[in-house]
């Protein structure tokens, strides 16, 4: 083990002299052989411990940073010695790297109830074939019952390249996100769907957005990402670098052909939403003058900015109080006593919405005393699923629908 260290240390300072001389053509081999060292040596060690996930090396980290400056440069480096199996990405080992993200993405046994059901019906008709195929040939028992193992292996096949698909997408999407624009390139040519969500809506380009990578951006765009499609809360791509001021991004977004006139689930258009920091402003500095039980710390401080907020574009204060809600836990209450308090139309839908999510039991209790009748409605279903019985009584209430 000793001779391996000693052997991956030189590998990968010459790797790192070479990158610093910019020969990077030089230096993704020696940075490749240095890797390929520990994948060996750790590669026994993982199959008979699952908890080896991953191997992260800086040799490994240095392999990613060289492929995506040559990817930059236009540079292929498939011709520079792989130790690899085939079809991973440009700069990790498929059968090294599974992280604890994209685990579960091979495992069978969280299929979830539709997967086996659906497994079971394709069962169930290979099987009901075979025997009616087997009847007309006049086949023996025997052989008709062996025949009926026959889905299984199928099942199993398909299983094994949906599995593939998914890790690729899922490394797709992290990639993504951390901007690693030559093993984005590498998924995106060997079949990784360019337009694959997360759990939150979000694809690849809503994500290299969001961190700014726009060599990741361009890379996504020419090989088929949508480059208009709504993520979380409705956003297009140019709500998001609007969001977050980051003009370059929102340029190069321009210049690749997304237009500003797409709303968001709000109503809110890319220039629209760049006034919308300023209104969650102004949200959290109302709910500092609340406290939980719902009073106003400082009456007339707190008149002035709620009339001032009634006045508003209601659609900017819904959208703000929304992003505020989700993000900040720790003014989750205030902010959603100030939500009933303004009252503003068409916001109960997304405030039940919320309810599903953050309910609990002085939530449901400020929806059904609030005076709306939708938020009642949305405490009423919360109560029946949690498997509570609501009853009338004596009490004070912390806020009231659209009253200050």
């Amino acid at each position: 083990m000793n001779t391996i260290a000693t052997e991956y240390d030189a590998l990968y300072r010459r790797a790192s002299e070479l990158l610093q001389t910019g020969n990077l053509s030089e230096a993704v081999v020696y940075a490749e052989k240095a890797a390929h060292l520990v994948d060996e040596a750790v590669r026994v060690q993982r199959w008979s411990d699952r908890s080896i996930q991953y191997v992260d090396t800086p040799a490994h980290r240095l392999m990613c940073e060289l492929d995506d400056r040559l990817a930059v440069q236009g540079t292929s480096t498939q011709n520079t010695p792989r130790h690899r199996q085939e079809n991973a990405p440009s700069c990790y080992s498929l059968d090294i790297l599974l992280t604890p993200a994209e685990q579960p993405a091979l495992s069978l046994s969280k299929i979830g109830v539709a997967g086996i059901a659906r497994r079971a019906v394709f069962a169930l008709v290979v099987i009901a074939v075979w025997w009616l195929l087997a009847g007309l040939f006049d086949m023996p028992f025997l052989v008709r019952l062996v025949g009926c193992v026959a889905p299984f292996p199928l099942i199993k096949f398909y299983d094994a390249c949906g599995g593939i698909q998914h890790l690729r997408n899922c490394r797709l999407l992290r990639h993504s996100y951390e901007g690693n624009t030559g093993t984005v390139i590498y998924l995106l040519k060997h079949h990784a769907d360019p337009n694959v969500r997360n759990k939150y809506g979000d694809s690849p380009l809503h994500l290299a957005t969001r961190r700014g990578h726009i060599a990741t951006i361009e890379a996504l765009v020419s090989h088929g990402a949508i480059l208009e499609s709504a993520g979380e809360w409705g956003d297009t791509p140019l709500h998001i670098a609007r969001y977050d001021g980051a003009t370059g991004v929102a340029q190069s977004l321009r210049q690749l052909g997304h237009q500003e006139v797409a709303r968001n689930k709000y109503g809110l258009t890319p220039t629209e939403i760049i006034q919308l920091p300023l209104f969650e402003r102004e949200i959290v500095i109302l709910a500092e003058l609340l406290n939980d039980a719902g009073n106003w710390r400082d009456e007339s401080r707190g008149r002035y900015r709620y009339n001032e907020m009634k006045r508003s574009d209601q659609r900017q204060v819904i959208n703000a109080l929304v992003r505020r809600i989700v993000s900040d836990s720790s003014r989750r209450t205030r902010l959603l006593l100030v939500a009933i308090k303004l009252g503003f139309p068409k916001s109960e839908e997304k405030l039940n919405d919320l309810l599903k999510l953050y309910g609990d039991l002085p939530m449901v209790e400020d929806y059904l005393n609030s005076g709306s009748w939708q938020l009642r409605q949305g405490a009423e279903s919360w109560a029946m699923r949690q498997g509570y019985t609501i009853s009338s009584g004596h009490g004070s209430h912390r806020a009231s629908w659209g009253e200050f």
